[in-house]
């Protein structure tokens, strides 16, 4: 249930409907989507800091080619009241599916066009979440420990890594599963939660490309993502940022038939 604290200070009418999925309860009050967020819902521990920063440089950002969810003011011109409730601008749509691909790169391609101006924020070099560790050692060196089931596959990964050319880093959103992707007929693609990291722009689609191709089981996914200045090398990153994920977490039971385990074996044959 939505606080009356929070139906006031964003000035929310009408029935609240609760929304499926995500870790923590979600609802939608008529164009608005009310959440309760925590320190690390951006897979960064300092999100509350970071909220306000992006929130501000995102209301200079124009849709063009893509649709944004935004954060949206309190009438107190507050980002975030108490309890960590905020609310956002509703999109419509449903997840994204193979057919849409071609729309969503090129709206990816636009929305980050967009993001490219905003300053990086110095907590985003400051992340000592699963998440944040594993894309700073992604691009950066093999951690000294991975879980032992994971070794192989994550060994195998970076035998094939080569060094990338020196890249423009900016803004991205990091977490471009196809959840967080939107398609609509007669509506350019959404997308919603963006997630800030910094890293080279391509990157993202990168991470898009595991989610919707390896994660899903369709290695021929990948073709729609083969235009992408150095693809592979990306596409390996994206693969051990995920696997670096599930071992800082120790998240290795039913690994033999995960989700993760079949993307990065795919990530593997693929790159060979």
């Amino acid at each position: 249930m939505i606080p009356s604290h929070v139906q006031r200070a964003f000035k929310l009418k009408g029935p609240s409907l609760l929304l499926e999925g995500g870790t923590r309860d979600v609802y939608r009050v008529s164009d608005r989507i009310v959440k309760q967020m925590v320190s690390t819902s951006f897979e960064n521990p300092h999100t509350f800091h970071l909220l306000p920063w992006l929130a501000e440089h995102l209301t200079g950002v124009d849709d063009d080619g893509f649709r944004l969810s935004r954060p949206v003011q309190s009438v107190d011109g507050e980002w975030v009241v108490e309890g960590g409730w905020t609310v956002w601008t509703y999109l419509e749509g449903h997840a994204i599916h193979t057919k849409d691909l071609r729309a969503a790169i090129k709206s990816s391609q636009a929305l980050h066009y967009a993001l490219r101006k905003i300053p990086k924020h110095p907590y985003l070099d400051q992340n000592d979440t699963a998440w944040g560790f594993a894309h700073e050692h992604c691009f950066g060196d093999r951690p000294d420990w991975v879980h032992p089931v994971l070794e192989g596959l994550v060994d195998a990964l970076y035998a094939l890594r080569h060094p990338l050319p020196p890249m423009k880093c900016q803004v991205i959103h990091g977490d471009l599963n196809h959840k967080n992707v939107l398609a609509a007929a007669g509506l350019a693609v959404g997308f919603v939660d963006l997630t800030p990291f910094w890293a080279p722009v391509d990157f993202a689609l990168a991470m898009f490309a595991n989610w919707m191709g390896p994660r899903l089981g369709d290695v021929a996914v990948l073709r729609y993502f083969e235009d992408v200045p150095y693809f592979e090398q990306l596409l390996l990153r994206a693969a051990i940022r995920m696997l670096l994920v599930v071992s800082h977490l120790e998240g290795v039971e039913g690994w033999e038939t995960s989700s993760e385990k079949r993307a990065a074996q795919i990530v593997l044959d693929y790159v060979m």
